[in-house]
């Protein structure tokens, strides 16, 4: 293995100036890696605003950012080739790759493979996506399951971000061998923080507010029934995010909810950290998620959560919290319930130490590990 090895990643969302919050996941692990090791990343994008191929650098200790843009077209063999354009133009800014660590192959996986033929190094891949779940796989078109197989076949590693993840990709592809490699929570801005007794129980729940994967509308029925029998004094719910909320807060408004359900955001990572700190529980009423950083986020902090089976609540300790059926309200009404009574305790000490398996230090230590084994392998 080189002394100082050099990771190329690249990745199917990452973001970016029109999108900040895109695979922010994946740039917390580009910048977990650069803690260590020299980090390049190339994130290549069509852009319907542009009518030639723009080159962007970002450079800030041992990460680098190249982010190329390339624009768009409706003829799919004229956006290949733009696409491939502007790959040749980004690598020549990434002089040295001695891995390529990619991440959510649908839609850009074939930017995978690319690389993999430019450099000529071993290729590890992570998934974060949601595509694998049967009722989206089931409809796979033949090109996107031919790219999946593809960069799978030329993976020297294959890892998934939760074990409930891995399953999903161990039911479409059974033959694979699936390491799990968890997304990071930065400890030193989610921080532990006792609980103390109080007469209001504070809610917070944190998401995107797509109804079709976290079921908003839910969690505001929930507080609804809730409301006729409990007063405002008593518990409240702080709904935060970084995309708009305005439909939501028209809707919290028009059932006559707005001293129950608080809006608010984008907020920055610690002011986040200190509304979870602020909170009694994290609710997470979610149809479907393959990890939920929110989760790990409010553990860190020693808060326990409401949540459905999803992600990395599939199998939920019952130290971190309360399980709820998926689109059952009057099961989260109960839990919401148990709060408010008082009638559960959790020990947030111990929850803030389950939750150290997602720390950074300790997610580092397990990406060196495979890096490790794929560089002595690959060198033979």
């Amino acid at each position: 293995m080189p002394n100082i090895p050099h990771i190329l990643i690249m990745s199917s969302w990452y973001p970016t100036k029109a999108n900040p919050f895109l695979g922010n996941f994946v740039k917390r692990h580009a910048e977990l890696i650069a803690t260590k090791y020299p980090v390049s990343v190339l994130n290549i994008e069509s852009n319907s605003s542009i009518s030639e191929i723009t080159v962007d650098l970002k450079s800030a200790g041992n990460l680098t950012e190249v982010f190329v843009a390339y624009p768009s077209s409706s003829n799919p063999i004229v956006k290949w080739r733009r696409a491939k354009k502007a790959f040749r133009m980004g690598v020549q800014h990434i002089h040295r790759v001695d891995l390529i660590h990619a991440s959510n192959i649908l839609s850009k996986g074939y930017q995978f493979l690319w690389a993999t033929k430019h450099f000529k190094k071993p290729l590890i891949v992570t998934e974060h996506g949601s595509y694998y779940r049967s009722e989206v796989s089931s409809k796979w078109s033949f090109l996107d399951k031919q790219l999946i197989k593809n960069v799978f076949k030329k993976a020297a590693l294959i890892t998934a971000v939760s074990p409930f993840l891995k399953s999903e990709i161990d039911a479409v592809f059974p033959k694979l061998n699936v390491e799990i490699l968890p997304n990071v929570v930065d400890h030193e801005i989610f921080k532990f923080k006792e609980k103390e007794p109080k007469t209001k129980i504070k809610f917070i729940h944190i998401s995107t507010l797509d109804e079709r994967f976290k079921n908003i509308s839910g969690i505001i029925e929930a507080c609804e029934i809730l409301s006729q029998e409990i007063s405002s004094k008593r518990f409240e719910l702080q709904i935060v995010s970084d995309e708009l909320y305005s439909k939501w807060k028209e809707l919290v408004q028009q059932k006559g909810l707005a001293n129950f359900i608080h809006f608010s955001g984008p907020l920055q990572p610690s002011e986040i950290c200190e509304k979870i700190q602020d909170s009694d529980a994290l609710i997470l009423f979610s149809n479907y998620e393959t990890f939920s950083i929110v989760l790990a986020e409010a553990w860190a902090t020693g808060t326990p959560v409401i949540s459905t089976p999803v992600g990395i609540a599939v199998n939920l300790d019952e130290k971190l919290g309360l399980q709820v059926e998926i689109q059952n309200v009057s099961n989260l009404v109960m839990a919401m319930r148990k709060f408010i009574h008082h009638e559960v305790h959790f020990n947030a000490h111990e929850i803030q130490s389950k939750s150290k398996v997602y720390a950074s230090k300790n997610v580092l230590e397990k990406i060196e590990s495979f890096y490790l084994d794929v560089i002595r392998l690959y060198q033979g």
